[in-house]
């Protein structure tokens, strides 16, 4: 069962449910919003919101990928943006349900930092040096079994254990961020980044030729390095 919250303008409900109402939603000669939601969403009325979060899924000028990773969960949201500055969100909440929902293009910076639920650090010393990993490992620590992730974090702890202060705390994540969209030439382009988060330290990764390598940063530049790979004004094509 789906359920609507015109406060936030968000659809929860069962993870499958979910994804089959954005996908109807989403559908250019498909139904009206009125029989969508008598299909998805029964004694839901239509909402001021829902016109713009369909118009975002329709017309997205780029789409945003946000990957969050750690010892528990691994959290994928996934962000489209509309050529009417509104972006519709889906992301993960409690195990097995999901939420869909639509928020303002002027909010993306703001609404990706909540989602990584991004921390002040601890600025590293002044003579930190790049910390070389093996890439599988670093590779491991994103990968969808918890099991498999808390081993290779087993393996690359000690590196920043023996080249860092000792940490804040036990926590730990990784955070991926990926951009897509189209150029004015036509063209497919794309950005990301990856930042590794170890108590109150934040690294970053850098990978070449198969080897990588966690710089340690500021908590400032790590979060920039996520606002980077969004596209800048005239860097993306109108949607047709």
């Amino acid at each position: 069962m789906i359920s609507y919250d015109p406060a936030t303008a968000a659809f929860r409900g069962e993870d499958t449910a979910i994804h089959r109402l954005r996908d109807a939603l989403a559908q250019e000669d498909g139904a009206s919003i009125a029989e969508i939601l008598a299909e998805h969403v029964p004694q839901t009325r239509e909402d001021a919101a829902m016109a713009p979060l369909r118009t975002a899924l329709l017309s997205p000028m780029f789409t945003v990928e946000v990957t969050v990773s750690g010892p528990g969960a691994r959290h994928d949201h996934h962000l489209s943006l509309g050529v009417n500055a509104v972006g519709a969100r889906i992301s993960p909440l409690r195990e097995g349900t999901a939420e869909l929902a639509a928020f303002p293009l002027i909010s993306l910076p703001g609404g990706i930092t909540r989602l990584v639920r991004f921390r002040p650090g601890t600025p590293p010393p002044a003579d930190a040096a790049p910390i070389p990993v093996a890439a599988a490992d670093l590779l491991a620590l994103t990968d969808p079994d918890g099991a498999t992730r808390r081993t290779a974090w087993d393996a690359v702890r000690p590196r920043l254990d023996a080249a860092l202060p000792p940490a804040a705390d036990d926590s730990w994540q990784v955070v991926e961020v990926h951009a897509a969209w189209t150029t004015p030439s036509g063209e497919q382009a794309r950005d990301h980044a990856v930042h590794l988060r170890r108590g109150d330290d934040h690294l970053l990764v850098e990978e070449t030729e198969g080897e990588a390598r966690l710089l340690p940063v500021t908590s400032l530049r790590a979060w920039e390095s996520m606002m980077h790979v969004l596209p800048e004004q005239g860097e993306v094509a109108p949607p047709r």
